[in-house]
């Protein structure tokens, strides 16, 4: 009797023996998603949260800008460089929370709802929120004091920025990766993988070009001097986050086959 079903929603994914009569791992089994719906689900959440998180932080620039730019003269007192510093720490924290906050809701629910399932799209678009947030916040609490007390003016060395940078976007990435394995019901380790890899290739794409294209912009500080330079590195993170959890979720995974017992 032919099924119902479309064959775009058929169930696919869920584990059965193979040709050989075999059970196969549910999760090395490809998601029963169509690759291209997909593709823009992801693409769209990674473009939506990266903008969003780009207004955000523009928002707090503003609300703080008196804090961070105080009228101390050309040397101020020990005291006011500490304050800029904290302000900075601040603000760089609660923008970073709000990469990893959209990111993780944006590619939960682009998940789910390129399985069309408004129950999936909610839950992991729940989970991505609270697990972004936490995680960006808790990276960038913790590296930004290592950053501000190792940075030197004068040096011109990537590497301290570039491990600043990565690992804050990293936090986004495992949240982001773990979302839209939820939403899809596929391998989230697999998805997770991918959107840390794709969020480290983010970062350190922002850091080549920023310190190229442009070396106005102190691009090596967490939140760089340009809107510019600000924008191109939530967008770059939150599109190869998005790129990197669906290409992994799209590799079918090698098949575990169940081995019987000898005698």
């Amino acid at each position: 009797m032919p099924s119902s079903l479309d064959p775009e929603s058929r169930p696919d994914s869920a584990p059965g023996p193979d040709d050989a009569g075999q059970p196969i791992n549910a999760a090395a089994v490809a998601v029963a998603v169509p690759p291209a719906r997909l593709w823009i689900w992801a693409l769209g959440a990674g473009l939506a949260s990266g903008l969003g998180a780009w207004l955000m932080g523009e928002g707090l620039l503003v609300a703080y800008h008196d804090e961070l730019f105080p009228r101390s003269g050309a040397f101020p007192p020990p005291e006011v460089g500490l304050a800029v510093i904290a302000t900075k720490t601040l603000v760089a924290t609660l923008t970073f929370a709000a990469l990893g906050a959209l990111l993780g809701h944006a590619l939960g629910v682009a998940g789910g709802g390129a399985r069309r399932c408004a129950g999936a799209a909610g839950w992991a678009g729940l989970t991505g929120l609270i697990v972004g947030g936490v995680a960006g916040g808790a990276a960038a609490l913790g590296l930004l004091p290592i950053y501000f007390a190792n940075q030197n003016p004068l040096d011109d060395s990537l590497l301290l920025p570039l491990l600043t940078h990565a690992g804050v976007a990293s936090a986004a990435g495992v949240a982001g990766g773990l979302a839209l394995g939820l939403g899809i019901r596929g391998s989230v380790g697999r998805t997770l993988g991918g959107g840390l890899l794709g969020a480290v290739g983010g970062a350190i794409l922002y850091e080549l070009v920023g310190a190229l294209a442009f070396p106005s912009g102190r691009t090596g500080e967490p939140l760089s001097a340009t809107p510019v330079t600000r924008l191109f590195f939530f967008l770059a993170v939150a599109l190869l986050t998005a790129m990197g959890a669906v290409w992994m979720a799209r590799t079918p995974a090698p098949r575990s086959r169940s081995v019987p017992p000898t005698a």
